[in-house]
């Protein structure tokens, strides 16, 4: 499951569910990411009890959130990652795409 945070009653932040049987942590940050691009600003989300933050510097995850974020995409693999959902976007009339619908993998 692959959750996104947002303000909840009296301001409070809680997680909504985005997506179900998301194949890993790279591609609910991948839908994260795609979130960032569509709306301009930082965005949060969530897989597996890892926090994942998507903003002008990186996109990285951290077990808590006062914990340091590790990246989750190099420079140069965000930028792939990047191009590929606004594709995607474009093809979506500008929404960001489902992680469940994204198999983010990493080459060895």
């Amino acid at each position: 499951m692959c959750w996104r945070e947002v303000t909840g009653p009296a301001g409070k932040p809680q997680f909504k569910a985005m997506s179900r049987n998301v194949a890993n942590l790279d591609s609910c940050a991948a839908q994260v990411e795609g979130l960032y691009l569509q709306e301009g600003r930082e965005v949060v989300g969530a897989y597996q009890g890892y926090f994942i933050f998507a903003n002008d510097q990186s996109v990285s995850s951290s077990g808590n959130r006062g914990s340091y974020g590790y990246p989750v995409f190099l420079p140069g693999q965000r930028d792939t990652i990047d191009a590929g959902l606004r594709r995607m976007m474009k093809e979506n009339n500008g929404r960001a795409p489902d992680a469940s619908k994204l198999d983010i993998g990493r080459e060895h």
